[in-house]
């Protein structure tokens, strides 16, 4: 297992700059604020994705709020870099966040490793803090595309991955952070 790329998890806790906030009495539900004010289906949503040395970005909307499992939807990608020999292309397309502090994010990324080796990454999931910010790491499946792959890749393989969710368009937040 591989470890995490300090800088590149100190560089996507940055540039999430507004980063949701669970609390709530209540196991049942569970409720994201920002600045201390319920997110509202609809408002704007980020998620930041760092796995092997690439950082990448998703922008779309909050579609439920205040439930026992609180859901975005991701259309774009905002923004992706990679400081190793690995790439990352696509983007989160969707995140349910449970009141158990779990992030359950759907994807159509695409990963790229010396071999070279491309796996797909469709789901995976990151456990949180409740009450805290939806921050957290966990391991990404991957299944080989045999497509530009050399035959020594492994057809399955795990990747550790960390991952956050924040509101608001990843343009406004990426440079408020940078001012």
């Amino acid at each position: 297992m591989r470890r995490f790329n300090a800088i590149g998890v100190g560089v996507l806790a940055a540039l999430v700059f507004a980063a949701l906030t669970a609390s709530g009495a209540s196991a049942a539900s569970l409720e994201l604020l920002l600045e201390g004010t319920p997110v509202a289906k609809g408002d704007p949503a980020a998620a930041g994705v760092l796995v092997e040395e690439c950082i990448q970005f998703s922008t779309g909307t909050v579609t439920a709020n205040g439930k026992s499992k609180d859901k975005a939807s991701f259309t774009a990608s905002a923004f992706d870099e990679c400081s190793g020999s690995a790439t990352l292309t696509g983007n989160a397309t969707s995140v349910g966040l449970s009141s158990a502090g779990a992030a359950a994010f759907k994807s159509k990324y695409t990963l790229t490793v010396p071999g070279p080796c491309i796996y797909s990454i469709g789901k995976f999931s990151v456990e949180f803090s409740v009450p805290g910010k939806v921050l957290g790491a966990g391991e990404a499946a991957a299944k080989l595309v045999k497509a530009g792959s050399s035959p020594s890749c492994v057809k399955k393989t795990t990747f550790p991955i960390f991952a956050d969710v924040g509101t608001g368009p990843f343009e406004s937040l990426f440079e408020d952070e940078l001012v």
